[in-house]
Formats: structure tokens, C-alpha cells, sequence
């Protein structure tokens, strides 16, 4: 029988316990679990009590550099005293671990367990902290450069463009919207004043999913009862890209807009109370918004087309997620 090449693998969890016993001298009673396998692999790792996170990174997704510059930006936070879930080092002080997986050299590394459950629905009141903590990271990262992606207009609109627009039928109408978009944005994007917009390293994915809500937590630990984690698309750009990123992903996950509003208000408070946003800043709000859904979705194409991508889903994803807020949030402005 022919041996078939593989182009993704998931590793056995019943090996990889044994294999961290061994590099963080972790006891024979430790377990370990896959929890989802997604744009990386994440597992639960519990021993003696304490529960870690194990990501293995999927295999062409981020260079051994980019790993390492992500952990740096983490342990930099971590020193600010930002909530953070941070990377933990084996016994020979080595933070990333290689593996020699059936379809190549794929990389680990352990974190630690952001204490807590994801809560979808958050109170005013969380998101007016939420707000301060990524000012206060902002505070820390401006001016700051990573080894990783710098997000330009371009590659958030036009790069994503091209792996959408693949899945949609020529003539369709989300097509022909989506094109017009990025055209009407990345000219608009195009005469900002950079003078008055923030730039260096942005986490780039700061939303619900990735925060967890620690109500045991007394205040004053762990960023006030929660803590962020999941800087896979950590790299550079506007430091507003962060807070549009919140603002239309809670747009997206909140029925109404009258709640949507309230809770964007205590997100902005919040914000404000660390540092304001410069005029420039809160007037591309919108279209960095737009700009990040479709670069999301141009993720999704390239990453999961053989899973559920689909025509289908894309159509689905612009018109209920895109259209719907630009709709809301810049239709008018963009007619202009």
C-alpha cells in the first residue's frame, strides 16, 4: 500500500502527556486533553491541581520567529502587570517545543490557564474594564515593533479580497458589494493623517472568545477578574485596530443595538478614563471595523476551505456580518 503524504495531523494527547512529563517535569498523574483543533491545536494539561494551555501550532501558519515574537509581546505585557495568559518555560528554559508531525516540523508551547469561563454576553460594567486594559496596553505598545505581520490597509482589505472572492460567483451581488467596499475604503483610509493615528504592536483579536471571567477573582488580581489570551494574530499597525476589533465583534454578538450601544459607551468610558482617541482615530473606527471582518473572513478561506468554507457560508458571513454593519455604522458616510 502507497503511503498518502498528510497535510494536517492532530497529535495524540495520550503521547503528548508523556511528553510533557518529561519537559516540565510534570507528574505521572498529569492528563492531558485536546480541547479544539482550530487555526492551532489547544490542549488542557492538569497537574497537581493547576490546569495550563498546550497550543501546537499548525504547520505553514507561523514561522519559529514569529512564535517567539508573539511570547516576547506576552512576557512584555505580563511584566506591565496586564492580564494576561502567559508562555511557560521547561526545565531547560526552552519556551517553544518542535514536534516531527506526519506532515512536517510543527511547534508548542504551554501556557498558563486563564482562570475563568468565557462569557459571550458582557455586563457594561466588564467592558468599561475591558476598555481600560487595552488602553493600558496601548499605553505600553505605542511606537512598539514585533517581528510580525505590520496590518496596512492593503493587506487587511486587498490581500483578504483575493482569497474571498474565489468562493463567489462572478456576477453575485456580495461580490460586487464586497469589491466596492474595499475600494471606497481603502480610499478613504488612504487620506487619513497619520500624524494623528497611534502606531505599534496591536493584539488584533480582543473580544469575548478570548477573555475569560474569573467571578471567584477578588479584585485588584489578574486585571480586576479577568484575563486575556490568544495573541496568535498579534503583529503592528494602528493601535485603534484593537478597538474597533471590540467594538464590531460586539456589534456582531449583541441582538439588539440599543444594548449594543450601552455596552459600546462603557467600552469608550472605560478607554477614555486611560487615554483618548485622537478625532482621526475615532472617525476610521468604522472602517477598520469592515477592514478587519473581511480580513477575518479571508482567514477562514484560506485556512478552512476544506471544512465548512463554502459559497454558501461566504455569502452568509458578508451579508449577515459586513453588509450588516455597514449598514449600520458607515453607509451613509461612504456615499459621500
Amino acid at each position: 500500500m502507497p503511503h498518502f503524504s498528510v497535510s494536517s495531523s492532530i497529535l495524540s494527547a495520550t503521547d503528548l502527556r508523556i511528553f510533557l512529563q518529561k519537559k516540565y517535569n510534570h507528574s505521572k498523574s498529569s492528563t492531558c486533553r485536546l480541547l479544539k483543533s482550530w487555526v492551532n491545536d489547544t490542549y488542557l494539561i492538569e497537574n497537581e491541581g493547576v490546569r495550563y494551555i498546550f497550543r501546537v501550532y499548525h504547520i505553514n501558519w507561523r514561522t519559529k520567529s514569529e512564535i517567539q515574537a508573539e511570547l516576547d509581546f506576552i512576557l512584555f505585557l505580563n511584566q506591565k502587570s496586564i492580564p494576561v495568559s502567559y508562555p511557560i518555560s521547561d526545565a531547560e528554559e526552552k519556551l517553544i517545543q518542535e514536534f516531527d508531525a506526519p506532515e512536517g516540523k510543527r511547534y508548542g508551547v504551554l501556557f498558563t490557564f486563564a482562570e475563568g469561563e468565557k462569557i459571550m454576553s458582557l455586563s457594561p460594567d466588564m467592558h468599561f474594564k475591558i476598555g481600560k486594559t487595552i488602553a493600558e496596553i496601548h499605553q505600553h505598545s505605542h511606537h512598539l515593533s514585533i517581528n510580525r505581520i505590520e496590518y496596512t490597509p492593503l493587506v487587511l482589505l486587498d490581500d483578504s479580497f483575493k482569497k474571498i472572492q474565489s468562493f463567489l460567483p462572478h456576477n453575485s451581488d456580495e461580490l460586487f458589494f464586497l469589491e466596492n467596499t474595499k475600494n471606497e475604503i481603502l480610499k478613504i483610509l488612504s487620506k487619513v493623517d497619520l500624524t494623528q493615528i497611534r502606531k505599534g504592536a496591536v493584539h488584533l483579536d480582543i473580544w469575548a472568545d478570548n477573555i475569560n471571567i474569573d467571578s471567584n477573582l477578588p479584585t485588584g488580581q489578574a486585571g480586576n477578574d479577568f484575563t486575556i489570551f490568544d495573541f496568535d494574530f498579534c503583529g503592528n499597525g494602528w493601535l485603534v485596530l484593537d478597538y474597533a476589533y471590540h467594538i464590531v465583534m460586539l456589534f456582531i454578538t449583541t441582538p439588539s443595538n440599543d444594548t449594543f450601544l450601552e455596552k459600546e459607551k462603557a467600552f469608550q468610558e472605560g478607554y477614555f478614563s486611560i487615554q483618548p482617541l485622537s478625532e482621526m482615530e475615532q472617525n476610521i473606527i468604522p472602517y477598520l471595523a469592515t477592514a478587519l471582518l473581511s480580513f477575518y473572513l479571508g482567514i477562514q478561506c484560506e485556512r478552512f476551505n476544506t471544512i465548512f468554507v463554502n459559497e454558501t457560508y461566504v455569502k452568509g458571513f458578508i451579508n449577515s456580518r459586513i453588509r450588516r454593519w455597514k449598514e449600520f455604522s458607515i453607509n451613509s458616510n461612504l456615499q459621500q
